[in-house]
Parts: structure tokens; C-alpha cells; sequence
């Protein structure tokens, strides 16, 4: 995901726009627009909703736990960075990989506290690289750390629109201005992915 290398900040938000444009894609899949520094268009995120009865169910009966698979996509429409998550009760995760299936990391739910844990992010071999923890008087803000100190944050808004207020959308601001390397940048990407999953988008989406 070469297009992170030089970003400080991003931007992530339903891309609402495209939706509306394609009726045949709002139906069956949720998607997502990066944007950088300046607001340019860096890179869209694709889930693909499985057709039928069975995987209707899944998601309403496993609401946050519910597995999934995303497909982040240059503008040039190839896939560039496949993200998977695969079931679990406890410690969910979710695995990242380039486009040839290559593992880059994973970033993973800690069992600690009672209602927002903290996340470890982690590399292809399981060792720790960053923490992403919440903040200590904002409740829709993660720190980012590391063994050096804090890095970044990680802060979920709502849509100022009337209509997406209703729509119940939310845009997030990656901000790493102390993330030098091309793998930490694009695992902090996929974990607001799993963080958005697990706490704020159980709602049958």
C-alpha cells in the first residue's frame, strides 16, 4: 500500500456518494473511501455482502462478531491489500495481506478491560509493533503506541449532515504524524476496520 508511505493523516468514511450512484453495489457490498492529507482520494475499501437467507442471518445473529473480508482497491480499480476476519468469540482479529495473499500482520483485540479493550498490532510473526488504547477522558479516541511512547490517535466522528446523522455514518481520522513505516501505516488502516466492527457499526449493516 505505497500510496501510505508519504501520509500523516487519513481520512475514512462510507463512501455515500458511490452508493447512491450504483444501487446494484449499495446491495451488496459496504464501501469505504480513504482520503489523505489534503482530502485527495487515495484508495477505496470494498466488503462484499454474500447473497442470501444464511448470510442474512449470520450477520443479524453475530452483529459485532460477525466474520468478514475487505478488499481495499487503488483508483486504478486493482486490489492492493486484502483484509480478513475470520469468527471468533474471544480476541477477535483481523489478518491483513498484499495482493499476491502475502502476509504483512494482523491486528488483534486484548483481553483487557470491561468494555473497550485495547488492540495490539502485530507483524506477519506475531510480534508487537504498536498498542492502540483508549483515551483516558475521550471515549471515541484510541492512542497509538509504542515501546517509545505515543505516536498518534485514532478518533471516530459522526457526520455532521442531517441525513447522515440518520443514516448513523462515521468518519475516522487516522492521525500517525510519528509512523515511519509503510507496514505499521497500513495495519493502524486495517485495524479501524475491526474497531469500527466491534463497537460502533453493530446494526445489522
Amino acid at each position: 500500500m505505497e500510496s501510505l508511505a508519504p501520509i500523516k493523516k487519513l481520512q475514512i468514511n462510507p463512501a455515500l456518494d458511490l452508493l447512491e450512484d450504483c444501487a446494484e453495489l449499495a446491495e451488496t457490498s459496504n464501501l469505504f473511501e480513504a482520503l489523505g492529507d489534503d482530502g485527495t482520494l487515495l484508495c477505496l475499501v470494498c466488503e462484499e455482502k454474500k447473497p442470501g437467507w444464511k448470510a442474512t442471518l449470520t450477520r443479524s445473529l453475530l452483529r459485532e462478531l460477525r466474520p468478514f473480508s475487505l478488499s481495499v482497491h487503488s483508483l486504478e480499480g486493482d486490489v492492493v491489500l486484502q483484509l480478513s476476519r475470520p469468527f471468533r468469540f474471544l480476541r477477535p482479529e483481523v489478518f491483513v495481506s498484499d495482493n499476491h495473499g502475502k502476509p504483512i500482520g494482523s491486528v488483534r483485540k486484548d483481553l483487557s478491560g470491561l468494555n473497550k479493550a485495547s488492540f495490539s498490532v502485530r507483524d506477519f510473526d506475531g510480534d508487537l509493533l504498536l498498542t492502540l488504547a483508549p483515551h483516558e477522558y475521550r471515549c471515541d479516541v484510541y492512542c497509538i503506541r509504542s515501546e517509545k511512547g505515543k505516536l498518534g490517535e485514532l478518533e471516530r466522528r459522526l457526520q455532521s449532515s442531517l441525513v447522515e446523522k440518520l443514516s448513523n455514518t462515521e468518519t475516522y481520522i487516522l492521525s500517525f504524524p510519528k509512523v515511519s513505516s509503510l507496514q505499521q501505516k497500513t495495519l493502524l488502516f486495517a485495524a479501524v476496520f475491526l474497531i469500527d466492527g466491534l463497537y460502533f457499526s453493530a446494526r445489522g449493516n
